[in-house]
């Protein structure tokens, strides 16, 4: 690897962050950062989506890098890269996966992501972090400044519509079961299904439990 790119004296005083839901994943993403990186510190570390998103939004120990694992518990990683860059054009968001990079690549580059890289191999997450630190985005992948204006922009579109708004909030309330949220709403049972599979979508979560969750974390914040 080209030595200039791990020159320890480049990433004095630079942090790093990691969010990854699996402890023992998250032990080793640290313990290789500070193999390679001595010079750049750990800045935090947490399994919680949610709690990087709060983090970045109350202004606490912002890092120069956030490596940002894509399956989290509730809120997903793309949702959570999306979430950060709204309120943030500064922090280098590197996206990390033990899956197949494309299932993941074209929804980081709208989440203003600035590239993904796989776990699966330390040597290639390496030289990715090196990269992006130097300011070498992926392929297709914008800048943080860039990359914040484009995911301000798109903010309204993947807005849930008012209607969904209003079912979600009503499903809080009252709980989930379809025919109980299809009486209170005033709409089929089947609109109520197609309705949460959108929610679901725009919020990319696994489910409506998942979809309450962060709906009410988000607004608490």
């Amino acid at each position: 690897m080209n030595d200039v790119l791990l020159a320890d004296e480049y990433y004095t005083g630079l942090t790093v962050a990691i969010v990854d839901n699996a402890k023992m994943s998250l032990r080793l993403l640290i313990g290789l950062m500070r193999e390679y990186f001595p010079h750049m510190g750990v800045l935090w570390s947490t399994m919680s989506g949610s709690e990087a998103v709060l983090r970045f939004r109350d202004g606490r120990a912002i890092p120069d890098l956030l490596l940002l694992d894509m399956s989290l518990e509730g809120i997903q990683g793309p949702q959570v890269c999306r979430y950060i860059r709204q309120v943030n054009d500064t922090t280098r968001i590197l996206g990390i996966t033990s899956f197949k990079l494309d299932i993941y690549w074209t929804e980081m580059q709208r989440a203003g992501a600035q590239g993904l890289e796989t776990k699966n191999d330390d040597l290639q997450l390496v030289k990715a972090v090196a990269r992006i630190i130097h300011g070498v985005w992926m392929e297709g992948f914008d800048s943080p400044q860039r990359a914040h204006d484009n995911v301000i922009r798109q903010k309204d579109e993947m807005a849930l519509s008012l209607r969904e708004q209003e079912v979600l909030e009503y499903v809080i309330a009252h709980g989930s079961a379809t025919s109980k949220v299809a009486q209170g709403c005033g709409v089929s049972q089947s609109a109520v299904r197609k309705m949460f599979q959108s929610i679901c979508r725009k919020l990319h979560v696994a489910d409506i439990g998942h979809a309450m969750l962060q709906w009410t974390q988000a607004h608490r914040l």
